[in-house]
């Protein structure tokens, strides 16, 4: 809040669970009675759920004032971190991040510290990439049941003889705990039920054979040495066509649908019927 002798003052009001749709953090609004008028701007982390969702909702409700979205401050530092060369900076960093959360007694350590100094936090948080609203997602591969993928590895580093420095993580649907599907270019030992499926390229992209809806989500590609992480993660999503055909008396129904990892999709369907598009030639 702003006050008449050029003051500023900061407060929390509160932290919402999100239990399905970003609807329901303006009906928190509505039901506590905010002073809605006095509203000059929302930051957001420029999700599509944000965006279009929350934002959107608040812009066509006649209640809300004209307001300004823009990044929060924390998003806005991560973007310009990407604008701004600091490669040299990030680098070292996430090493001596990870090199601290990998091992339990550092992170103890390091913990026991923190609290002899009296520091504002507790731990150390993981980095986390931070895409633009606008800008490049991670590569999207959509396949059918059954078929074969090879997903790349964007961040492999060169000099790997079988891909020794290399892991391959993966996360389904509403973002399950990470498995390990490829320790180091080994096969982890979580996967040895479908380990007959997937294999590890010369370059270390990830092969998947016979694809079920076991395995729609999001991989890691992460690149150590010496057991530490050198650089971001390389990510890629993969979606699933599921097609299924019904037959009745005189006809037969097919039905398309794409299983996808939470907003990922960002394709149309078109039908076609020997090779002419069904929507625009209704007689095929």
């Amino acid at each position: 809040m702003v006050f008449q002798d050029s003051t500023t003052k900061e407060d929390f009001l509160t932290l919402l669970h999100l239990k399905d749709r970003t609807r329901g953090q303006k009906k928190y609004v509505d039901e506590n009675c905010i002073p809605i008028q006095k509203l000059v701007a929302i930051p957001t982390d420029g999700a599509p759920a944000m965006r279009s969702g929350f934002i959107a909702l608040c812009r066509s409700d006649p209640a809300f004032p004209d307001f300004v979205n823009y990044h929060c401050v924390i998003h806005q530092q991560a973007l310009v971190g990407k604008v701004v060369d600091f490669s040299h900076v990030m680098t070292l960093l996430v090493k001596l991040i990870n090199s601290i959360r990998a091992e339990a007694l550092q992170q103890r350590l390091f913990k026991a510290l923190l609290d002899e100094l009296d520091a504002a936090y507790g731990d150390l948080i993981l980095y986390a990439d931070v895409w633009w609203q606008t800008g490049k997602l991670p590569p999207s591969f959509t396949v059918r049941v059954g078929d074969e993928v090879t997903l790349p590895c964007e961040n492999v580093k060169d000099g790997q003889q079988e891909c020794e420095n290399t892991t391959w993580l993966f996360v389904g649907s509403g973002n399950t705990a990470a498995v390990k599907l490829v320790k180091l270019g080994q096969i982890g030992e979580n996967t040895k039920a479908k380990s007959d499926r997937l294999s590890v390229t010369e370059n270390c992209s990830l092969v998947i054979k016979k694809v079920t809806d076991q395995e729609v989500g999001r991989y890691h590609c992460r690149q150590f040495i010496s057991k530490q992480q050198q650089v971001p993660d390389s990510r890629v999503l993969l979606s699933l066509i599921i097609m299924t055909e019904r037959k009745d008396a005189d006809k037969v129904t097919l039905n398309c649908s794409v299983s996808k990892y939470e907003q990922s999709c960002i394709h149309t369907v078109k039908w076609l019927y020997e090779g002419k598009d069904v929507d625009k030639d209704k007689k095929t």
